[in-house]
C-alpha cells in the first residue's frame, strides 16, 4: 500500500531567506528610496518596516516589491524586509538596508562658469531654496502606465518625461534599463533651456542603465540647448548580436549648436555639465563636444572600450571639435579605447572647414588615463590649452603610442605637473599630415611649453624600449624647462628639419635627465648651440649627445648630499658651473639612483635652486 505521510509533515516548509537586490546608495540626496526585493521562496511576500536610525522600527507590515519610500526627511535611514512563505513563517533574520538621505545636490554641480558667473552653489546650506526651487520627477521604465511623474506615479518614457521639464527641474532615474535615444532641441518647442539659476538635471540612481536600441539619432542625449546637467549615468553599448564584436554605434552625449534661435536667444549647446557618469563598449566616441559648444565640463566619469572594427578609423573617449570654447575634462578615468583618451581638433579633422576653426581655451586635469591604443592626450589645431596634473600610463601597444601628442596648428599649448611612464613616447610636438593626402600641414605648431613634468620610460616593463622622453620638432618658441626624465632611449631630442632660422628660438633649461641608456639629446637646429641650458645629467657613463651631425661627450653628473656642488654638471661646453646653484632633486649613488624630491633647498647656497620639478 502506498506511503502515507503524516498531516503535520505535509505542512512542513522551510523557513525562507531574504535578499535586497536594488537600495539606494549609501549617501543620496533624493528624497525617496526604490527597493527591488528577492527570496528563495518564490511564492513568499514580503513585510516591511523602516525608520531614521536611533527611533524605535514600527511592526513589520505587508510591502509591495519593488518598494518605493517616499517623502524622506533629511538624515540616516534603516529599512528591515523579511519574506513569508505560504504558511505564515517569516525569515527570523531580515535583511537590513541603510542610507543617508542629504538632501543636497551632488557635489560638481556649481563648478560652470558662463562669463565668470559660476552656477548657483545648491549644497547642504541651501536645502531650503532646493526645497522651494527644485522640483523632482521620476522615471522608472518598468512602470505599467506613463503617470505623472511622482514618485507614486513615475513616468516610463523618457522623452516624454524630459518634454516636461521647465528650469528648476530634476528628472531622476529609478533603477531599469533605458532604451530611447533623444535630441534636446527648441525646434519644436517640446523641450525647455534650463537658466543660469535654474539648470535642468537628469540624474541617475544605481540600477538605471541605458542600452539604447537604435543607433538613430547617433547619441542617447544630443544635447542643443542651455543649462543641463547630466549626473550619475550609466551607458552600456554592448551589442550582443554584433557578427563582429562592436558595440552599439551610439555616442553618450553629443553637445552642438541647435539650427533654431529665436528673436530673442540663440540655442547653442552651452553651460552644460557631464559629471560621475560611466560609459562602455560602444563603437563610436563616448563624448562627442561639436560646433558651437561653449562652456561645457566634464568631470568624475569612467568612459573605456569604445572600439570600431573598421581599420580604418578609431574611436577615443571624448572627442572636442573645432569651433568649441571653455572646456573642461577633468578628474575623469578613461582606458582601453581604439584611439585617443582625450582628442582636441580642429579644421584639420573636416577638410574644406573655414581655416580659422579651432578648439579654444581647454583645460585637460586631474585625470588618468591608461591602455588606450593610440595616445592619451592628442592636441590637433587648436589655441589655449591647458593640460596639467593627469596621471598617463601604457600608451605603448603600438609604435607611436603617446603620452601628448601636439600637432598640426596648434597654439598657445601647455604641458605641465603630469605624470607620464610606460608609453612609446612621452610628450611630441610635430607638425601632423593633411588628412588623406600624408602631405605635411602647411603651418606648424606655436608657442608651447612643456614644463615641470615627471616622466619615465620604464616603470612596470623595464625591458621595453622607449626612444623618446619629450620630441620637439616642427615648432616655434617651444619652452622645454624644469622637467624629470628616466629610463628613455633619448629623454630629449629637438629639431628643425628645415635648418632654417625662421623658427624662433627654442629654450631647453633647467631640466633633470637620469639613467639615460644611449644619447642623452638629439639637436638638429640652426640655433642648437643656444638652446642647451641648465641640463643636468646623471648617467654611470660618459653623455653623448649630437647637435647636427656632431657628436659631443660630456662627464657624467652624480650629485651626493657630500658632495653638492660640481663642475660640468650642465651640458655645455664644459666651463659651466653650478657655483651658484644648489639642487632640490638629486640622485643617490650609482647604480641604483633613487629620485627625490625634497622640497627644501641645499644649505649653504644661493640662489633657492630651480632645476628639475621641484618648486620653492
Amino acid at each position: 500500500m502506498p506511503c502515507l505521510l503524516a498531516p503535520k509533515a505535509l505542512g512542513q516548509q522551510a523557513l525562507p531567506e531574504t535578499f535586497i537586490d536594488a537600495q539606494p546608495p549609501a549617501s543620496t540626496f533624493v528624497p525617496a528610496a526604490y527597493f527591488v526585493f528577492d527570496t528563495d521562496q518564490p511564492l513568499a511576500t514580503f513585510e516591511c518596516r523602516y525608520a531614521l536610525a536611533g527611533n524605535a522600527l514600527p511592526a513589520f507590515t505587508p510591502c509591495t516589491n519593488p518598494l518605493v519610500v517616499p517623502d524622506l526627511s533629511a538624515g540616516d535611514w534603516v529599512l528591515e524586509v523579511r519574506a513569508v512563505n505560504g504558511t505564515g513563517a517569516a525569515d527570523p533574520s531580515p535583511a537590513v538596508a541603510t542610507w543617508e538621505v542629504t538632501l543636497a545636490v551632488p557635489a560638481g554641480t556649481a563648478t560652470l562658469l558662463q562669463d565668470g558667473v559660476p552656477f548657483p552653489t545648491l549644497g547642504v546650506e541651501d536645502v531650503a531654496q532646493l526645497n522651494d526651487d527644485v522640483n523632482s520627477f521620476y522615471i522608472n521604465p518598468n512602470a505599467a502606465s506613463n503617470g505623472t511623474g511622482g514618485i507614486l506615479d513615475p513616468f516610463n518614457q523618457l522623452d516624454y518625461a524630459l518634454q516636461q521639464l521647465n528650469p528648476a527641474d530634476r528628472l531622476i532615474l529609478l533603477p531599469g534599463e533605458y532604451s530611447e535615444t533623444v535630441i534636446l532641441t527648441n525646434d519644436n518647442s517640446m523641450y525647455k533651456a534650463g537658466t543660469a539659476n535654474h539648470p535642468i538635471q537628469v540624474i541617475g540612481t544605481p540600477g538605471a542603465v541605458f542600452k539604447p536600441g537604435s543607433s538613430s539619432p547617433e547619441a542617447v542625449f544630443q544635447v542643443e540647448l542651455p543649462w543641463w546637467q547630466f549626473q550619475g549615468l550609466e551607458f552600456d553599448f554592448y551589442d550582443p548580436d554584433s557578427s563582429n564584436g562592436e558595440g552599439k554605434p551610439v555616442h553618450a552625449f553629443l553637445t552642438k549648436n541647435s539650427l533654431f534661435s529665436s528673436p530673442t536667444f540663440e540655442y547653442t549647446a552651452a553651460d552644460i555639465l557631464i559629471d560621475s557618469c560611466k560609459l562602455y563598449d560602444g563603437s563610436k566616441n563616448g563624448i562627442s563636444v561639436s560646433q558651437g559648444t561653449k562652456n561645457l565640463k566634464i568631470s568624475n566619469c569612467e568612459i573605456y572600450h569604445f572600439r570600431t572594427a573598421n581599420t580604418n578609423t578609431e574611436k577615443h573617449g571624448v572627442v572636442i571639435r573645432a569651433d568649441t570654447e571653455s572646456l573642461s575634462v577633468e578628474g575623469n578615468l578613461i582606458y582601453g579605447n581604439d584611439g585617443d583618451a582625450i582628442q582636441v581638433n580642429g579644421s584639420e579633422a573636416n577638410p574644406g572647414n573655414v581655416a580659422d576653426q579651432f578648439a579654444t581655451d581647454v583645460s585637460i586635469f586631474g585625470n588618468h588615463l591608461h591602455s588606450d591604443i593610440e595616445n592619451a592626450v592628442d592636441i590637433k589645431s587648436s589655441r589655449d590649452v591647458d593640460i596639467f596634473d593627469n596621471l598617463i600610463h601604457q600608451y605603448n601597444l603600438v609604435e607611436d603610442g603617446e603620452g601628448v601628442v601636439i600637432h598640426y596648428d596648434a597654439q598657445d599649448i601647455s604641458v605641465r605637473r603630469n605624470h607620464i611612464f610606460d608609453c612609446f613616447k612621452g610628450v611630441v610636438i610635430n607638425r601632423g599630415k593633411t588628412p588623406g593626402t600624408g602631405v605635411p600641414w602647411p603651418t606648424h605648431p606655436s608657442d608651447i611649453t612643456i614644463e615641470r613634468n615627471f616622466l619615465d620610460g620604464s616603470v612596470n616593463e623595464p625591458t621595453l624600449v622607449r626612444p623618446r622622453g619629450i620630441q620637439v620638432g616642427d615648432c616655434s618658441l617651444a619652452t622645454v624647462v624644469h622637467n624629470i626624465t628616466l629610463h628613455w632611449l633619448v629623454p630629449i631630442t629637438i629639431t628643425d628639419p628645415d635648418q632654417t632660422t625662421s623658427y624662433n628660438p627654442y629654450i631647453c633649461a633647467n631640466n633633470l635627465i637620469v639613467d639615460p641608456e644611449a644619447l642623452v639629446f638629439e639637436i638638429d637646429s640652426a640655433d642648437a648651440e643656444d638652446i642647451l641650458d641648465g641640463l643636468l645629467v646623471a648617467s654611470p657613463t660618459a653623455v653623448s649627445g649630437t647637435i647636427g651631425n656632431e657628436t659631443k661627450l660630456y662627464t657624467t653628473w652624480i650629485s651626493v648630499p657630500t658632495t653638492p656642488f660640481l663642475n660640468d654638471s650642465y651640458f655645455g661646453d664644459g666651463s659651466a658651473t653650478m657655483q651658484n646653484s644648489n639642487i632640490c632633486d638629486w640622485i643617490l649613488p650609482w647604480p641604483s639612483p633613487t629620485l627625490k624630491d625634497s622640497g627644501v633647498a641645499y644649505p649653504g647656497s644661493t640662489p633657492v635652486p630651480d632645476i628639475g620639478i621641484c618648486e620653492h
